[in-house]
């Protein structure tokens, strides 16, 4: 790294870095992505699962050459939680080749295990010749809620498209939502231990102070439930509502078809509520999903980098929660479908 310097941002340097990253994606300041409540929430808000900084910068001479912000994802295994993170907001000048690969590899020392879903056809090229294997497809699917609410909403300038899309979503729309079991109940979420057996595949960590983090993300509306069956808590799951659509943005079970019915009834319940997404990387997830009406529309690569050979073999549950997904902000195309 010769004449490039690794470190931590400060606060008081936010605005530095939304100029740069502005800069490198060929957008303004003003963008949703760089509201100042969101930058600070994501690099400096303290958050229960991570000790220490999470923006870092390579600089050359003063300047910035490149960017990224460590999100905290443990993996929970029987002995302990095993420290692994997703890199986003990465961004590079072209000013300086290979600036941006120099710092993902100092910022994959601070972990046992790193991860990176999807990316740009630039990201999609380098991260595999980085050593990282691709172990999981993390799939998009859609529910239509209210598709005439949408249609009123979407901004798509060519009418033949938008009622196009509008019959087609009438027709998904009409799938009945399968009705939650006797005996389950949805409660918002308080204090509750966030508790559930051990499962038979590998999926991050919870806790409920994790879960306060999550619910002070300053983009969206965010709202938080447990799932009980007969009083026992079998699930909780995070949503997030935003410009019309409803995203799972978490959804931990012993029972997925259950889950998904539960997230799916009550994010179904709020009036704003135009499309709900969810987002699966495990088999059994995305089957429930498609069992209650879902619609696949596309999916991601999920990319893994063991250094520490200490992630248990198997499938793998990652969520939106577990990176930028839950509360990126798309405001010239909002929705799924």
């Amino acid at each position: 790294m010769s004449g490039l310097r690794f470190r931590a941002t400060a606060p008081e340097e936010a605005d530095r870095i939304r100029e740069f990253l502005a800069g490198v994606f060929h957008l303004t300041t003003g963008a949703p992505a760089f509201e100042p409540r969101l930058i600070h929430w994501k690099y400096y808000q303290a958050r229960p699962d991570w000790t220490g900084p999470r923006s870092y910068i390579l600089e050359r001479d003063g300047e910035i050459a490149s960017h990224g912000c460590v999100w905290p994802m443990p993996f929970a295994t029987s002995s302990r939680n095993l420290p692994a993170c997703q890199i986003i907001d990465w961004a590079a000048t072209p000013a300086v080749p290979g600036a941006g690969t120099l710092l993902r590899r100092e910022i994959e020392k601070m972990v046992a295990v790193s991860v990176a879903i999807g990316g740009s056809p630039d990201s999609l090229k380098v991260i595999p010749r980085s050593g990282y294997s691709t172990v999981a497809s993390f799939r998009k699917y859609v529910r239509i809620v209210r598709p005439f609410h949408q249609f009123t909403r979407r901004p798509d300038p060519q009418p033949f498209r938008r009622f196009a899309k509008l019959v087609r979503n009438a027709l998904w729309s009409l799938t009945p939502a399968p009705a939650l079991p006797a005996g389950w109940t949805v409660e918002p979420f308080s204090a509750q231990a966030l508790g559930l057996p051990a499962p038979d595949y590998a999926s991050t960590a919870r806790s409920p102070e994790l879960y306060r983090y999550l619910l002070d993300c300053p983009s969206g509306e965010l709202s938080a439930f447990v799932l009980k069956k007969d009083g026992r808590e079998t699930g909780y799951f995070l949503l997030n509502q935003v410009d019309g659509q409803t995203r799972i943005a978490d959804l931990q079970t012993s029972d997925w078809p259950a889950g998904v019915i539960a997230a799916t009834r009550t994010a179904a319940l709020n009036p704003a509520t135009c499309e709900i997404v969810a987002n699966a990387s495990l088999d059994r997830f995305a089957h429930a999903l498609a069992h209650s009406g879902y619609q696949l529309r596309g999916e991601q690569p999920v990319f893994l980098l063991d250094r520490s050979k200490s992630l248990p073999s198997g499938e793998l549950h990652i969520t939106p929660a577990d990176f930028d997904d839950f509360f990126a902000r798309f405001p010239d195309s909002p929705f799924a479908a």
